[in-house]
């Protein structure tokens, strides 16, 4: 009975860990240093919002399968952060940014731009 209470107890720690190694919706996370693959600019009809995609991907730790780093085109150095990337596309540099995981929906393919880094 005890090795199955220990078993019962090492399996809830496993997936606990197994679990915190990713993040959630809402957490603070960086991307790796990646070249940009292409920029959407889309209405949203009394602004915009600025779309990153990555060659190869973001790789963002602790937010798995982010294909989209974004910011909206009211958000306090969205223009500043727009020409950071227009300029890494077009010289070829890579970019970090870092900001939220996941967009408003929690959607986590997304990453909401905080900053940037070249």
């Amino acid at each position: 009975m005890k090795v199955l209470k220990l078993a019962s107890a090492l399996a809830v720690t496993s997936l606990t860990l197994s679990a915190s190694a990713f993040g959630a919706p809402g957490d603070m996370v960086q991307t790796s240093n990646q070249m940009i693959q292409a920029v959407q600019i889309q209405n949203d009809g009394g602004s915009a919002t600025y779309y990153f995609t990555a060659v190869g991907g973001w790789q963002a730790a602790n937010c798995p399968g982010v294909t989209h780093a974004y910011i909206s085109e009211d958000a306090p150095g969205a223009k500043a952060i727009l020409s950071a990337a227009l300029t890494a596309k077009a010289t070829g540099a890579p970019i970090i940014f870092t900001g939220i995981c996941g967009d408003h929906a929690g959607n986590m393919v997304y990453i909401q731009i905080r900053y940037t880094s070249l």
